[in-house]
């Protein structure tokens, strides 16, 4: 299974969305299962040691963007970059989903 996960929101802050969508996909990769993850992140925004990291498990696909969250864009040039690399199913960590994304998505709305 394609599993994609949204780490636009990974920067370089400790704790937040962010942190949760990376440390839920750390948790994931050490299950040491064989799907394989499609890591979107912005590639002005996460840590390097973060990509070092996530350069260490062979099952994740990293996929640059320069799409901020919360922006006219990720509801137009990040919807033509997920129908570019597909996934089975994609996780959100938001609820900042493009609108027009017809997948399968599992959406965190956080307290």
């Amino acid at each position: 299974m394609r599993i994609g996960i949204d780490l636009r929101m990974r920067d370089n802050q400790s704790a937040g969305i962010g942190r949760y969508a990376f440390e839920l996909l750390k948790a994931m990769l050490d299950l040491h299962t064989d799907h394989t993850f499609v890591v979107f992140y912005n590639q002005n925004h996460i840590l390097q040691q973060d990509l070092d990291k996530l350069h260490q498990y062979k099952q994740v696909e990293l996929v640059p963007t320069q799409i901020r969250h919360y922006s006219w864009q990720e509801q137009t040039l990040f919807l033509k970059v997920l129908k570019k690399h597909p996934v089975d199913v994609m996780h959100f960590p938001n609820f900042n989903v493009p609108i027009w994304y017809r997948g399968p998505y599992v959406v965190t709305v956080h307290d």
